[in-house]
């Protein structure tokens, strides 16, 4: 199993890391969603949720091996990847400050969007290591 696991792309291993740390994350705040806080795991949801679609799609192309080698689709991939955070951000913040629909925490769609590219840039680190 773990040589499966070694065998998979960085994307792709990132991807299954990220999706047991956020689950457990979401996990540990049910007392949030309980006491009517629900807003901040919402918007933790919201902001894993961007970065593990482009995770994904990455993650798919490289087992293709043809399209991730060129540069330019990973530029691509980064600039669409913040494009949407960007669009996210202000559509969170519209409604939180003018409509005043409390679903998602702004900042932490930024921290959630953040948990996947970490554990992506350690993997990626660690694979230049050995």
């Amino acid at each position: 199993m773990i040589e499966k696991f070694k065998n998979l792309s960085i994307f792709l291993q990132s991807f299954i890391i990220s999706t047991f740390v956020c689950v457990l994350l979401f996990l540990l705040m049910i007392p949030l969603i309980i006491f009517n806080w629900g807003e901040i795991s919402y918007g933790l949801a919201l902001g894993e949720f961007i970065s593990f679609i482009f995770c994904l799609i990455t993650g798919i192309f490289d087992s293709s091996k043809k399209e991730i080698r060129n540069k330019g689709f990973l530029i691509t991939m980064i600039i669409l990847r913040l494009l949407v955070l960007g669009g996210v951000l202000l559509l969170v913040g519209y409604l939180y400050y003018t409509k005043g629909i409390h679903i998602f925490n702004i900042f932490a769609v930024v921290g959630g969007y953040f948990i996947p590219l970490v554990i992506l840039i350690v993997l990626a680190l660690r694979e230049r290591r050995v």
